[in-house]
């Protein structure tokens, strides 16, 4: 026997409120970095130059787009112009580090959900 499609959308819909989605997107980790340091911008980690300031961000932004979003080197370093090689050669140096940086961590963590909370709770003018 086979499901009918009303039954295989309810399951669909089951589905997807079990699927864990991060709280926030690497677009907001770039906007949460640039929100705790000055000397940053989000322009700046996508640019094809590098800026020194921004090198430690930069390498706790590619942690956690691959510990917490789930992404992988070519995807991260495509997204912000950056070779895979790259991207994993700064993930491996860091991985010995993150665990004494945990406090940083955490408040990028925090601030890139509070954006993303913004983000996703703007006004809906047109209701």
């Amino acid at each position: 026997m086979r499901m009918s499609d009303a039954f295989y959308a309810e399951e669909m819909l089951e589905i997807a409120k079990i699927i864990v989605r991060p709280p926030y997107k690497l677009a907001d980790l770039l906007h949460a970095a640039a929100a705790l340091d000055a000397k940053v911008s989000a322009q700046k980690f996508v640019c094809r130059l590098t800026h020194k300031e921004t090198f430690v961000w930069r390498q706790r932004i590619y942690f956690l787009a691959r510990t917490d979003l789930a992404m992988s080197s070519g995807q991260i370093g495509s997204l912000m112009n950056r070779d895979p090689s790259t991207v994993r050669k700064l993930q491996k140096a860091y991985e010995n580090e993150a665990e004494w940086d945990l406090v940083a961590l955490d408040l990028l963590r925090r601030e890139a959900s509070a954006i993303a909370k913004m983000r996703d709770c703007e006004p809906n003018l047109c209701a």
